[in-house]
């Protein structure tokens, strides 16, 4: 019985990822167009594509598509420990991206708010910083990456087992 419960609380978080990234991709669709619309020649858009603003707008878009990325890997571990793969090689290499990609999302979303902080509110006169570090995302890779760990030992072990019977 209890394992039919963790079995379906498996099958509850891997569906709760992919709603999860289908609202975050929708958000971002929304979001374009709804920039889009505001624009009416090419005069608007020269704010948008001077170096600060780009240098902001790149950073945050590449941490959204890695954190799709990393998402989607995560899916693929739940995938994976759902149809009972649980100490596999590919598992752990599954874990092993999924920090990194944790890793590089936290150090993205800081450059990103360093950077507007350097370039749009010291300009405009502010003295107090209001960015910070997401030290709990970087807490959450650092685990991640010893469950990798965990995972390579669980699978040496699983080769042990499987050559003994």
């Amino acid at each position: 019985m209890g394992r039919h419960i963790s079995h379906l609380g498996l099958i509850i978080l891997y569906w709760f990822i992919n709603i999860l990234m289908v609202f975050i991709l929708s958000i971002f669709i929304w979001l374009i167009f709804m920039m889009a619309k505001n624009f009416y020649n090419a005069e608007d858009l020269k704010h948008y594509f001077r170096l600060r603003p780009v240098l902001m707008y790149s950073l945050a878009l590449i941490a959204f598509i890695i954190t799709i990325i990393v998402l989607w890997i995560f899916r693929k571990f739940i995938r994976n420990i759902k149809n009972g793969e649980t100490f596999t090689e590919k598992n752990s290499s599954l874990l092993k991206m999924f920090s990194l990609g944790l890793i590089a999302v936290c150090l993205l979303t800081f450059l990103q708010k360093l950077s507007y902080y350097y370039y749009a509110v010291i300009p405009h006169g502010a003295k107090e910083t209001n960015w910070s570090f997401n030290v709990w995302m970087l807490v959450l890779a650092l685990i991640m990456w010893s469950f990798t760990h965990i995972f390579s030992v669980g699978q040496n072990l699983q080769k042990e087992k499987d050559l003994t019977i």
